[in-house]
């Protein structure tokens, strides 16, 4: 039986949508203890709706901060839908990768589309 973390959809600085990965921002808070940072595949409700994830946990590199970050991005996530302050609650899947330094937003933005494949492949 999976753990399911719970967290309000919160303000983020809207980068996600900027390389076309929107992302829903949780209170980095609620990582459970001992989880490693990187990028996860996730079950993810909210309401009565279930998505797939790409969940991230960890610094923003490309803006050399240092503290963490907990954000989703949803698969097949309707992209006008505005959730700020709806209650999300998701699961952990598999671990798809470590964090990783880029140098540049095209080279994140690749990752990400990789990521997304690898979570999609983690559900099969």
């Amino acid at each position: 039986m999976p753990t399911w973390y719970h967290s309000a959809v919160l303000h983020g600085d809207k980068q996600g949508r900027k390389i076309s990965f929107p992302t829903v921002n949780l209170d980095s808070k609620i990582w459970p203890e001992g989880k490693k940072p990187g990028v996860y595949s996730a079950k993810v409700k909210i309401g009565e709706h279930h998505f797939l994830g790409a969940l991230y946990f960890g610094p923003r590199t490309m803006n050399q901060e240092t503290y963490n970050v907990l954000e989703i991005f949803l698969l097949e996530f309707p992209t006008d839908k505005q959730i700020y302050g709806q209650q999300v609650s998701f699961s952990l899947h598999q671990f798809i990768r470590p964090v990783i330094h880029f140098q540049s937003l095209d080279q994140l933005k690749d990752q990400i589309s990789q990521d997304v494949q690898d979570v999609r492949q983690s559900f099969k």
